[in-house]
């Protein structure tokens, strides 16, 4: 079958490694290069970097050299391969000990057979002529001393690339050969580096190994034939944060060598902050790795953070996080009070009615639980109930953090005070259901008491609506206690500025 042009396909790209250690069919000496009688297992990996899966993959490992070598299970069934997904499989290659080659030629074939994709390489594999020598078991800490080193697949310069790491990150030696640290990469793998592109760590005491601290993904696998590959340490996919910055931490590797990383935010490439950007632009050496460490600004909701990756031959890849900012905007508390019907006072027709309206849209609307909403409807709206629900009930319940509703319908009435904080020397009273209207000194309840009922209360948003009239000489929701009209001041409570009125 042979693919369309235009259509998404399979893409593979490939590592191997040399493993001589005794584990699998492998016999050698555990130094990842190959000597003469050794039998060692070839460690092949191969990856779909494309971006649809590869259904049916057959890889095959063959050499034209015909004298002194063997290659067992040359033939790999590696089945489906999802996008990014990868695989391994070993393939034993016996080298006697009369074979005169200084090298060794294999012929790589990968196949897709849905699609027709093909992979044809060339591997050449060093032959080290000399005896097997011996490696010596070490174990220390040490940290990468240049901008960038490559992990080889064993202790010799002709080795395969098989990993990248970092300026200042830690690496646990296990063994050395000559020049060059056998370094562990995972907890099943190792590599080899070179001795002069790394440093001893410091010991904070006499025999005590010290605990490096990680900024970064110790070591990014690097593929042949692959753009460039972006390891992530912070912060992980779908992480909710309350912070209002994220520090990212990551590396991006890749075996022709990184040309710059960039960093996006929300479609947006980073603006440099302090002489120091936020895109990283390295040397004119070729760095195979490049860490990066920013801190990222968040709003509120959800945050897309890309990371491209562009090596020396203008491949690039990017990595995508979705990181979603909760902001805590506490509890809201409601206090609704509607009063049509008054012990002493002429009752009004829809005072009730409409608190029982803005209740029950508050809850079943604005989502205000209902047992954080109190209603009081005509006899319920007495003076002592309206005291101790807003001055005592919501002092003890509303935190700094949340958000109090203060809804009153019914009666407003003024009354001439000399001592009156406004112009108009008259006191306004939000008029309770128990009130005496020739008495509301006593039994009404006075703006600049709910002034201080308001100080009271924690919360920054405090919403006060009312739906009343002070003026004493109108036909609506009040009574004419004075000779003149109120002038209600907006806001009335000057001093509190957390709250917030609504007039009607």
């Amino acid at each position: 079958m042979i693919a369309l042009k235009g259509l998404p396909r399979p893409r593979f790209a490939y590592t191997y490694q040399i493993i001589d250690d005794g584990s699998g069919k492998s016999v050698g000496n555990s130094d990842g290069r190959i000597q003469k009688g050794e039998a060692v297992d070839l460690l092949l990996t191969v990856k779909n970097v494309g971006s649809v899966p590869a259904q049916q993959t057959v890889a095959e490992i063959t050499s034209s050299t015909a004298k002194g070598l063997r290659i067992t299970e040359g033939v790999i069934d590696f089945g489906v391969l999802k996008p990014q997904e990868t695989k391994t499989a070993r393939v034993n290659v016996f080298i006697a000990k009369e074979l005169t080659a200084t090298q060794i030629p294999l012929k790589l074939f990968i196949r897709e057979k849905s699609f027709n994709v093909l992979l044809d390489e060339v591997l050449t594999l060093a032959l080290d002529q000399r005896p097997p020598p011996q490696i010596v078991v070490t174990n220390k800490m040490v940290t990468v001393a240049q901008q960038s080193v490559k992990i080889h697949s064993g202790a010799g310069p002709e080795t395969t690339v098989i990993a990248s790491a970092g300026k200042d990150q830690p690496l646990a030696v296990t063994g050395e050969l000559g020049d060059w640290y056998r370094v562990q990469i995972s907890e099943n793998e190792t590599g080899w580096v070179q001795k002069g592109e790394l440093k001893e760590a410091e010991m904070s005491a006499k025999g005590e190994m010290p605990i490096p601290s990680v900024t970064a993904p110790p070591v990014v696998k690097v593929f042949q034939n692959a753009p460039p590959v972006i390891a992530l340490a912070s912060p992980s996919n779908a992480q909710q944060l309350t912070a209002d910055r994220v520090q990212l931490i990551g590396a991006a590797a890749s075996d022709r060598g990184i040309a710059r990383v960039e960093i996006r935010l929300n479609g947006q490439v980073l603006a440099r902050r302090d002489a120091r950007g936020v895109t990283v632009r390295p040397t004119e050496e070729k760095t195979a790795n490049l860490q990066f460490s920013e801190r990222i600004p968040l709003r509120e909701g959800k945050n897309e953070i890309v990371v491209v990756a562009i090596d020396q031959d203008n491949l690039s890849s990017t990595h995508t996080v979705s990181v979603t900012r909760v902001i805590d905007k506490g509890t809201i508390w409601a206090v609704v009070i509607g009063i049509s019907k008054y012990k002493g006072v002429r009752a009004l027709q829809y005072a009730d009615k409409d608190g029982q309206a803005f209740y029950d849209y508050l809850v079943d609307q604005v989502g205000v639980p209902k047992q954080n909403a109190t209603l009081l409807l005509n006899e319920q709206a007495t003076l002592v109930n309206l005291k101790r629900t807003l001055g005592t009930e919501l002092k003890r319940k509303a935190g700094e953090k949340d958000t109090v509703i203060i809804d009153y319908a019914g009666h407003g009435a003024p009354e001439s005070d000399a001592t009156a904080s406004d112009d108009d020397g008259l006191e306004k009273y939000i008029v309770p259901y128990d009130a005496d209207p020739n008495d509301l000194y006593t039994t009404g309840l006075p703006m600049r008491e709910v002034e201080t009922i308001f100080q009271r209360l924690a919360p920054e948003r405090v919403i006060f609506i009312t739906d009343s009239c002070y003026s004493g000489a109108t036909a609506g929701r009040t009574f004419q206690t004075a000779s003149r009209r109120a002038v209600i001041p907006k806001p009335f409570y000057p001093d509190y500025p957390k709250a917030r009125a609504v007039w009607s």
